[in-house]
């Protein structure tokens, strides 16, 4: 959970429930009684007040969220989306000396996308994205080519092998 931030603000000063329900902030919402939770700035804002002051948290998108939207919606090709998946692939293939660490911090997130960057140029948002898509459950089939019968012609005869080896 975010902390709270104090802002000493006495209720004879100012009083959220009227501020904010007089119809000027329309994006804000009253979520349990003296709790206002609205959006302000492309960030979620949660204000809280008692006699004595108002207590506020604020959260706003992840920097994974953001380059997602970067990458899909504003035609940022270079944008690397780096969440936890992303991560654990890097790991795997490309970077194993990042499997020391214990959390995905900023100082990774920047050098995992650094390194997408600097291995698949300007189009290297997409490639995450193929990779991303690649390593998912449900496409692990795909990876391994389907084993198929084979027939071959020996002197005029068809002779049915069992299975096709890998090659």
């Amino acid at each position: 959970m975010a902390s709270w931030w104090r802002l000493p603000c006495k209720t004879s000063d100012i009083r959220l429930d009227i501020l904010l329900a007089c119809g000027q902030s329309f994006r804000w919402r009253e979520i349990s009684p003296a709790v206002w939770r609205g959006v302000l700035v492309g960030r979620v804002w949660t204000l809280r007040q008692t006699d004595e002051e108002i207590l506020y948290q604020v959260k706003g998108p992840t920097n994974a969220v953001a380059d997602c939207v970067c990458l899909m919606s504003l035609d940022k090709t270079g944008a690397i989306p780096v969440d936890t998946h992303v991560w654990q692939i890097a790991m795997r293939e490309y970077m194993p000396k990042l499997s020391k660490a214990k959390s995905l911090t900023d100082t990774i997130y920047k050098e995992i996308g650094d390194f997408f960057r600097d291995l698949w140029g300007d189009y290297a948002g997409w490639a995450h994205s193929v990779l991303f898509s690649a390593d998912l459950k449900k496409f692990q089939d795909l990876k391994t080519p389907p084993k198929i019968k084979r027939t071959i012609k020996v002197k005029d005869e068809l002779v049915k092998t069992k299975k096709a080896k890998k090659r």
